[in-house]
């Protein structure tokens, strides 16, 4: 019995297959170059999560460069948009001494005529003749519409002011007061000058003017003569 139980376990020996050592080097070269091929894989995988942190540095680096760009594109703007304001203003005030200015040159007009009617009245008031007292009328009729156009200059001035206030013309930025606001000033000032500029006599002047608008050129001259014979006067010395 124990014959035929070693005589089968020999027989199961010689019945497994012998690998040949073809085949062992040849299993062994494909361990190798599977190796080899995880190695290499490992490697390209490092590489890349190299590029990959690189690549997130530039992003992020190219985002600030971006952020950078915009503030300065804003900015670029903002100066712009200052330069825009600051030549609209030196416009408006432009504008603003050409009114100025014919604003003068008109009070200079007006007040050239003016004092030449108070010559023609003072030769009318010294020697009150009808045809002395009617042209002295008459020049002083066209004086006030002179000196009345000269007044509205100041209503111009401010309306205009007004519609470059509208325009959006702001404070300017050296820290003076609006143009519209300045303009009101001037006309206001500009207004006063041409009664502000004449002398006590020339005001006294004026008065009579103003009662040859209102009375008739008898009623005056017979004033005049009641005035001048209670003071006792003598000819001319009520305007001396």
């Amino acid at each position: 019995m124990r014959t035929q139980e070693a005589t089968a376990s020999t027989n199961t020996v010689d019945a497994v297959p012998s690998i040949d050592d073809a085949r062992v080097e040849e299993i062994t070269a494909l361990s190798s170059q599977v190796s080899s091929a995880f190695g290499e894989l490992s490697r390209v995988q490092a590489e890349l999560t190299a590029r990959m942190e690189r690549f997130s540095e530039r992003e992020a680096l190219l985002e600030e460069q971006c952020v950078e760009l915009q503030n300065d594109r804003d900015e670029h703007e903002a100066r712009v948009s200052r330069a825009e304001r600051i030549a609209r203003q030196a416009e408006a005030r432009e504008a603003a001494v050409a009114r100025r200015e014919e604003s003068v040159s008109r009070r200079e007009d007006a007040a050239v005529a003016f004092r030449d009617l108070l010559v023609r009245m003072t030769d009318a008031l010294d020697d009150p003749t009808p045809t002395k007292l009617s042209q002295a009328f008459e020049a002083a009729t066209v004086s006030l519409r002179e000196s009345h156009a000269v007044l509205t200059t100041k209503a111009n001035v401010v309306a205009s002011a007004d519609l470059d206030a509208a325009d959006g013309t702001d404070a300017e930025p050296s820290g003076d007061r609006p143009i519209a606001a300045r303009a009101v000033d001037d006309a206001e000032n500009n207004a006063d000058v041409d009664l502000g500029d004449l002398s006590e006599e020339e005001l006294r002047k004026l008065g009579m003017l103003q009662k040859l608008c209102t009375a008739s050129t008898a009623e005056i001259a017979e004033q005049i003569r009641a005035e001048r014979e209670d003071s006792g006067q003598k000819k001319r010395g009520w305007f001396s």
